[in-house]
């Protein structure tokens, strides 16, 4: 007879480890529900209907990965991995606004603070002194709204309106693309034949667009915003304001660059409506271009023209946004190369 134990801790709160010789397991739950997850790693979830013995139990079986059907992977196929990503936030701590970086960060944090205690109400329902911290929460947060925000106002000579106009409408058109994405990486591929023939793999992120600015900031003009994997990017009239990780910089339009170049782009999801469709490749590919029929369901795969979009900094910016609408990326480019040429115009008058 093999040696069994099995020992329970209660952890209060309706938390409860069960130890075996087989492992770990846990289980989580309020009156009328509990979440168990075994040491075998099964997932049971079971609901019941107090005083009546009604109850209904679904289970999950643990999947191993020598029982799923083997998939090559993107990753699998590539190498040479470039990420594409903005260097360290403290490379934008530009002195000209620094007392504006230190408020908005206090604030910042002030509100990370307040979202953790609003959180609290997850739990508040095993753990009824957690509601305490939850309303506490909901207080600060509202107190926070009314009173904690940097006024941003500006007022403009006819200089400056013109440039903000001129970079507004540029955002505007740019912003109705569309699909926008930001590049994340490239990679070389090891065999074009399974990547329907492409030299390079990028890996994207649909990027969230919109006017919508934290409530901490008020601004008596229009602000862009475009959501990135890893920070957000404002576009105030005169700077570039970046948050990540709660942390934010700034970067003075004059030190920032706006470059443009044109992508084939082997689209395997969806084709957004305003792209340029060039021609047609196949899922697995021969060097000829001609489909690889040893495959079966090789599906024929468009291949794209998206505009490239590279904004970059001295200080360490480099966002790239691949934009669906080519012809909107380009005419976003130039217009902001054509205010930056009036900027250096007016400055040798």
């Amino acid at each position: 007879m093999g040696l069994r134990y099995r020992k329970s801790i209660n952890l209060g709160g309706g938390f409860r480890i069960n130890l075996s010789k087989s492992g770990v397991g846990y289980s989580w739950g309020t009156k009328g529900f509990r979440y168990t997850k075994t040491a075998s790693g099964r997932t049971r979830k079971t609901y019941t209907i107090p005083g009546t013995g009604i109850s209904h139990v679904t289970e999950k079986k643990n999947v191993s990965n020598s029982n799923r059907s083997p998939v090559t992977s993107a990753d699998s196929n590539a190498y040479d991995v470039q990420k594409i990503e903005n260097s360290n936030i403290k490379n934008f701590q530009d002195d000209e606004y620094s007392q504006f970086l230190i408020e908005l960060k206090r604030i910042i944090r002030l509100d990370t603070f307040t979202n953790l205690l609003c959180l609290t109400i997850v739990l508040a329902f095993s753990l009824p002194i957690l509601w305490i911290t939850f309303i506490l929460g909901v207080i600060c947060k509202i107190y926070l709204h009314i009173n904690a925000h940097i006024d941003l106002n500006y007022e403009m000579d006819d200089y400056s309106e013109y440039l903000f106009k001129e970079r507004h409408d540029a955002w505007l058109s740019l912003l109705k693309s569309n699909k926008i994405w930001s590049k994340n990486a490239t990679s070389k591929v090891k065999n074009k034949k399974i990547a329907a023939g492409a030299s390079n793999l990028i890996k994207r992120t649909l990027i969230k667009k919109n006017k919508k600015i934290p409530y901490y900031l008020k601004c008596n003009v229009d602000i862009f915003c475009i959501g990135l994997e890893k920070e957000k990017l404002y576009f105030l009239p005169d700077k570039i304001l970046i948050i990540k990780n709660g942390n934010p910089g700034v970067i003075p339009y004059n030190n920032v660059k706006f470059e443009y170049t044109e992508t084939n782009f082997i689209e395997t999801d969806r084709v957004p409506s305003d792209t340029q469709i060039i021609k047609y490749t196949w899922k697995f590919v021969n060097k000829n271009g001609k489909p690889d029929k040893r495959y079966k369901n090789n599906k024929q795969i468009p291949i794209c023209k998206y505009g490239e979009i590279s904004i970059t900094s001295d200080t360490g910016l480099n966002t790239v946004l691949l934009v669906s609408n080519s012809e909107k990326a380009l005419e976003f480019v130039s217009m902001m190369k054509t205010i930056q040429q009036y900027i250096e115009e007016q400055e040798n008058i």
